[in-house]
This record gives structure tokens, sequence and C-alpha cells, in this order.
């Protein structure tokens, strides 16, 4: 293993909240990997595939959307551009995340539904339902969510309807699409994160929140800002 792939790993612990220096967390991975050679998990590198999912994209604030080839489908199976649902004259607010993210399923969908009742023609609201953030056959995080990773567009719809119905909410929801470029692949959304284009121009990008908040204080600062919320 070369000194960059070390210091990768370690980076990546570190960034879960392991420190391999004092918790021999860097010893028992690489000892997981002689052990458990044949491991599909230990053997997709979990860890920092994980980690790298979670890093930011390149985009920038201020740098012009990229919307060319992305494609989303509606909970019926009917695929559309991204490009094509994106209004011009009014900020774009793009959601994203899945069931298995705690904040997300709990206090991230009751607060897209209020948004969209509320804000009307202000703003338009896109969500789009990404891979699973805590699959139970990659990163299991608890016996309540019991979802795998999702391997079809189908599959990923019928969780949709699943999670709408067990909260009791009703709003139009798009999943992402499996093409090499999509939106997950594009932006780097895992496991939530939430953008605004406007005027041609990303103009707000939403940090993950690692102690587990929905961040839509911070949403609702930018709309009151820029008098689209009272």
């Amino acid at each position: 293993m070369s000194e960059i792939d070390q210091d990768y790993i370690e980076e990546a612990l570190t960034f879960f909240g392991y420190i391999p220096s004092k918790d021999d967390s860097l010893k028992a991975y690489h000892l997981a990997c002689g052990k458990y050679i044949n491991d599909l998990e230990i053997k997709e590198l979990v860890v920092w595939m994980k980690y790298d999912k979670m890093r930011m994209s390149n985009l920038i604030l201020g740098q012009e959307p990229i919307l060319e080839g992305i494609e989303i489908y509606n909970l019926n199976n009917q695929n559309f551009k991204l490009k094509d649902l994106i209004d011009e004259n009014i900020p774009n607010l793009v959601i994203c995340g899945s069931y298995s993210w705690p904040p997300f399923r709990t206090g991230g969908t009751s607060t897209i539904s209020k948004w969209i009742s509320t804000l009307g023609d202000k703003v338009n609201i896109i969500p789009i339902y990404i891979s699973e953030a805590h699959a139970s056959d990659e990163w299991a995080a608890s016996q309540e969510c019991n979802i795998n990773q999702h391997k079809t567009i189908e599959e990923r719809i019928e969780t949709v309807k699943y999670g709408l119905k067990k909260y009791g909410v009703d709003f139009p929801i798009y999943v992402d699409s499996f093409n090499e470029i999509n939106f997950e692949n594009t932006y780097k959304p895992w496991p939530e994160r939430a953008y605004i284009f406007y005027k041609n121009k990303i103009v707000y990008i939403a940090e993950v929140k690692i102690e587990g908040v929905f961040w839509h204080d911070e949403i609702e600062q930018w709309l009151r800002k820029n008098n689209l919320l009272d």
C-alpha cells in the first residue's frame, strides 16, 4: 500500500470520528483487509468510498450549473432532462437525500412538503432521491431502516413511495438515474445536500451536517434575505 493510500485511509477514518494513532482503527482496518480478503464490502473499500462521496464536488458558488445530460425520473418512471425542469425566472431549490438518512426522512420530508405548499410559485422546488446513505447491505446504521442499495430505477421509486406513505407526506419528487452522468456523480450531494440555482448561477450550496441536522434553517435564511419567505 502506498503512502498516499495510507494517508487517505487515515484521513477518512479521522473524518468519521476515529483517531488512527489512538484507537488502533487503522490497524483494525488493515487486519480486516487481510482476514476478510473475499468480503465484498472490504474489497470495495467502503470506508474511503463513502468518504469520497461525502466530499464536496468541484462546483463553486457563482458558476453556471451543470445541467446537460442529467436525467431524473418521476414516480411513474418517466424520465426528464433536469435542464427542462429549471425555471430561469425564479430560484430553483434542488434538495437531495434518501430514506436511510435519518435527518432527511424525519425532518427533511416534512420541511420540503411545507415549503412546496407555502412558497407557491416563488421558488421552483425539485427534490431528487439519491443513493441510500445507510443501506442495509452497505453501511447499516439501525434496524429501523431495512433498505438495500438500489440497483434499478424501479427499486428506487418503490423506496420513495414507501417513505412518502410511511411519513404521511405527498409531494412531487424525482429519483436520480444510474447513468454515468447523473446528478449524484456531478454534484456529490450524498448523503444529503441542497442547491439553489438562480439566474443561471449556483447561488447556494448546503453543507452536509455530520451532526445529523437538516439544514432547512440555512435555506430559509437565504429565502428571507431574498424576500421570498415571510
